[in-house]
């Protein structure tokens, strides 16, 4: 599953950089670095791995900060 994908589509975050990832056996979390209005952010992206519909719930928290902070959870259909 390309994550980028949906979240660029779905975000105005520009210069993705995944910088981690952990995939478990139904779900992964990504981290990735972006930039917002010429500010730098950290994402973490977890989503399941069950079916054609995935669930993602991601965090944001700008970068150098240490607790995240909900920012949205989403369903996309995968096929």
């Amino acid at each position: 599953m390309d994550t980028v994908k949906y979240l660029q589509h779905r975000y105005v975050f520009k210069n993705w950089e995944l910088v981690y990832k952990e995939k478990l056996e139904h779900e992964t979390t990504e981290y990735f670095n972006c930039t917002f209005n010429n500010e730098e952010l950290e994402l973490k992206v977890w989503s399941d791995n069950i079916g054609h519909w995935t669930t993602f719930k991601v965090y944001k928290r700008l970068k150098g900060n240490k607790e995240w902070n909900y920012f949205e959870t989403f369903e996309k259909y995968i096929d």
